[in-house]
């Protein structure tokens, strides 16, 4: 039985955190008296870092005050980096020499 935002008599269900940036993930985490930590070692907060996973899962009913743990990555990083333009690949006439008739 909902009473409020999220809120059940008795206890809070788990909000979807995942896609969130990590303040705002906390500040919805505190408005349902649920506590925020990072799984791993918290990150340097200087980019924008995005909750990618949490402890429990959405739509799990928990005690107030329980805590809901995230892992997060910084948003825009991963495997790919910061690439530098290509150059064009060479034209197949550029490489075989001029057409011939």
């Amino acid at each position: 039985m909902h009473v409020g935002r999220g809120r059940l008599q008795g206890g809070v269900m788990v909000p979807s955190l995942g896609g969130l940036e990590v303040r705002d993930a906390a500040a919805v985490c505190a408005e349902l008296d649920l506590e925020l930590r990072h799984r791993e070692p918290r990150p340097a907060l200087t980019g924008r870092h995005v909750v990618v996973a949490q402890d429990p899962l959405p739509d799990t009913r928990a005690r107030r005050g329980a805590v809901v743990s995230v892992s997060t990555t910084e948003e825009g990083g991963g495997s790919a980096g910061v690439r530098e333009p290509r150059r064009p690949r060479p034209s197949p006439r550029s490489v075989c020499g001029p057409a011939r008739d």
